[in-house]
């Protein structure tokens, strides 16, 4: 994962990234909706559930790239564990 997309990532758990109600909040932009939709506002919750296609196209995407990612980094685990076991016996 790069650096930004940790970032990204660790911004999107804790809830602390831009949304478009955090950007009007913050008085940077002037409509809380949605950018993709332009029907709800954008939050946390709508940020995942977005039903634009264009949306739901981003998240499959996203989510599988993710995915990908934490099954490479548990399979270096795993075979890190299974290194680590073998020099013991």
């Amino acid at each position: 994962m790069t650096n930004s997309e940790q970032i990204w990532l660790k911004r999107f758990v804790t809830s602390f990234y831009a949304t478009a109600k955090k950007m009007k909040e913050r008085k940077m932009w002037e409509t809380s909706l949605c950018p993709i939709c332009n029907m709800s506002v954008e939050d946390t919750n709508h940020f995942i559930t977005c039903k634009d296609e264009r949306a739901t196209d981003q998240y499959k995407k996203s989510t599988t790239k993710f995915f990908q990612h934490l099954q490479k980094v548990y399979q270096n685990y795993v075979t890190k564990e299974l290194m680590t076991i073998t020099d013991v016996i």
